[in-house]
């Protein structure tokens, strides 16, 4: 299933009741299209005391998923509302506090929440949004082959660095639509991931090759 605010709001009111014994002030629930993080809880550095009227947790729309993967973020970031709302004073965004209550709830409530907030691989091949990746694959001295994922504005000064990187012996410029390479950033600079032979043959085997120069890119005739 895809979130969408009818969900949220029966969840948000059901886990509010059955979870946290009706004791969370009532937020914005709202629906993003990031692609990277399924949910998000936002509020301001200080806030008024009582005062939670800027606050707001946000689930992507972008991934169709299982309903208790939906519903188990959702409780993530209601963990990250009572501990700002109780103005506890955690060791870290998932810090010590944040596990005990996350444990406490998946033992007494049968979930399956996590730390990570960030989407899983099964998450990202579902997003359904056609977009053009441009990624750079360069295979090194080691004998390891890497993808780069990057902005279309950020290639001609990758490919510069690229082409005068020693530990290079060669690489490649493709573009594709396949979601699966959503798990990769766009960066603005060589971040350098290792991949696997068998998704090379899966995945950028379909991808479109291309031809640059430094100057221009093509698609490759």
């Amino acid at each position: 299933m895809r979130a969408d605010y009818a969900y949220m709001k029966r969840t948000f009111d059901w886990a509010n009741r059955e979870i946290f014994g009706g004791g969370l002030p009532e937020v914005e629930l709202r629906l993003g299209s990031a692609g990277r993080v399924f949910g998000m809880f936002r509020h301001p550095r200080a806030d008024a005391k009582g005062d939670f009227s800027r606050c707001s947790i946000t689930l992507s729309t972008r991934f169709d998923v299982p309903e208790e993967e939906v519903t188990d973020t959702l409780i993530h970031e209601m963990i990250h509302l009572f501990i700002y709302a109780e103005g506890i004073a955690d060791d870290g965004p998932h810090g010590r506090w944040f596990r005990h209550h996350m444990m406490k709830i998946n033992r007494e409530h049968g979930r399956h929440i996590t730390v990570s907030g960030r989407c899983t691989d099964k998450m990202l091949e579902s997003d359904s949004r056609r977009k053009h990746r441009f990624f750079c694959l360069s295979r090194h001295r080691n004998g390891n082959t890497y993808i780069t994922v990057c902005a279309q504005s950020c290639i001609f000064k990758i490919h510069g660095l690229m082409s005068g990187w020693p530990v290079v012996e060669g690489f490649e410029w493709f573009v594709s639509t396949d979601p699966w390479f959503s798990r990769y950033p766009a960066s603005r600079t060589p971040k350098l991931y290792r991949i696997a032979q068998e998704d090379m043959e899966k995945h950028v085997a379909a991808a479109t090759k291309l031809v640059c120069d430094g100057k221009k890119i093509k698609v490759k005739k």
